[in-house]
């Protein structure tokens, strides 16, 4: 199924789009595909384990994907995929 990819600004410039469609069946699914289309933009979302980065978040709709775990969660038609940083300060 068609799952549309919304990226960060901070993305975009790698990507030159703010969005991408891949198709996928989870979250993990879409992050491969990405992998394959956009190395690059993967590398920024993904470490080298294959774990979403610390300072990245990816969100199915308006819910936050769990870091451990969460990856396997089922994608429908239509979702969409959001990734942002993160926000910190103090």
């Amino acid at each position: 199924m068609q799952v549309r990819v919304q990226l960060p600004s901070m993305l975009r410039a790698e990507c030159g789009a703010s969005e991408m469609v891949v198709e996928a069946s989870t979250v993990r699914e879409a992050l491969d595909a990405i992998r394959a289309e956009r190395p690059d933009v993967y590398r920024c979302v993904c470490d080298e384990r294959h774990a979403v980065r610390r300072h990245m978040n990816v969100f199915v709709n308006d819910a936050l994907v769990s870091k451990a775990g969460g990856l396997d969660e089922p994608l429908a038609e239509g979702d969409e995929l959001s990734i942002y940083t993160a926000v910190s300060g103090g």
